[in-house]
């Protein structure tokens, strides 16, 4: 669906599926640096147990990819692990500019959709997380 959509928008992209924690390390490694990365991993915690392994996940995947980003380039960073806050999220992409040594400004930031409510007595249930940066 991605390369047609890209087609139909006449837009070059490179598609990869892999482990992306190993294919960054890879890029980095060889030097590659991208205008654009986007982050979408799966749910890294499914109970509170795993809150602190989740944010360390996050914390070394943003900071893998942040060494892959061309600077003024866009990164696209997504969490779906609803026991994570938004605050926690935004704390841990902080730390991994910093441990990057990139500056980084957060643009925007979005979630889900109409079609995912929140609940008011279920805080994880905002569970999508968006956070759009440019790396200088």
């Amino acid at each position: 669906m991605a390369r047609t959509n890209a087609n139909l928008n006449q837009t070059r992209l490179n598609l990869v599926h892999a482990d992306a924690f190993a294919y960054l390390r890879q890029m980095n490694a060889n030097d590659r640096r991208f205008d654009v990365v986007v982050l979408d991993p799966p749910k890294f915690a499914s109970s509170r147990l795993g809150v602190d392994d989740a944010l360390r996940k996050y914390h070394d995947l943003n900071t893998l990819a942040m060494g892959t980003v061309r600077p003024g380039g866009i990164l696209l960073t997504c969490s779906c692990t609803g026991l994570v806050s938004e605050e926690a999220f935004i704390r841990v992409i902080h730390g991994a500019a910093a441990r990057s040594r990139r500056s980084v400004q957060m643009f925007d930031r979005t979630s889900a959709g109409p079609d995912h409510p929140v609940m008011f007595n279920c805080p994880e249930s905002a569970y999508l997380k968006a956070l759009w940066v440019r790396l200088l």
